[in-house]
């Protein structure tokens, strides 16, 4: 009921490689541990390979680029409006608030979704005040120093 199944997807241009008979058929990219960002924010690092999975895989993190659960999801833990002007560094904390939630996000046994990565990232106008507020929001949603500790936040 509380389960997610997501991945980071593979790069569309790796299709075939990923296809029936493909080199890479039975391998699905997986996010297995947490690093820090230039802004000193948690996000899950460079993803590893599962292979030959029978049954998907209780994961350590979270994709946004490929996410698939129930619409309760949406409901119980919707993407936080109060983070602009952050790109990397969004997943970890929607994924904490996911297993605070009693949901658990599980590595498919193959890939379904492929991403060009070759398109340019839209850029939006900067705003330093705002990627500021939203980075003190994140480090206040994780306790972290930097954060408003106080017992009213």
């Amino acid at each position: 009921e509380y389960g997610v199944i997501s991945a980071n997807p593979a790069n569309v241009n790796e299709k075939a490689d990923y296809g029936v008979g493909g080199s890479k058929e039975a391998s699905v990219s997986r996010s297995c541990h947490v690093e820090f960002n230039n802004a000193r924010l948690p996000m899950f690092g460079d993803a590893t390979e599962a292979r030959n999975l029978k049954e998907p895989l209780l994961g350590h993190g979270w994709s946004a680029a490929f996410s698939f659960a129930k619409c309760h999801l949406e409901e119980a833990v919707p993407y936080d409006y109060f983070l602009p002007q952050i790109f990397q560094g969004e997943e970890f904390p929607r994924y904490a608030r996911m297993w605070t939630r009693g949901y658990d996000v599980y590595t498919p046994t193959r890939n379904i979704v492929f991403h060009d990565y070759s398109q340019p990232a839209a850029k939006w106008k900067d705003s330093q005040l705002q990627r500021k507020r939203a980075q003190k929001r994140i480090r206040t949603l994780l306790q972290m120093s930097e954060g408003d500790l106080t017992e009213k936040a």
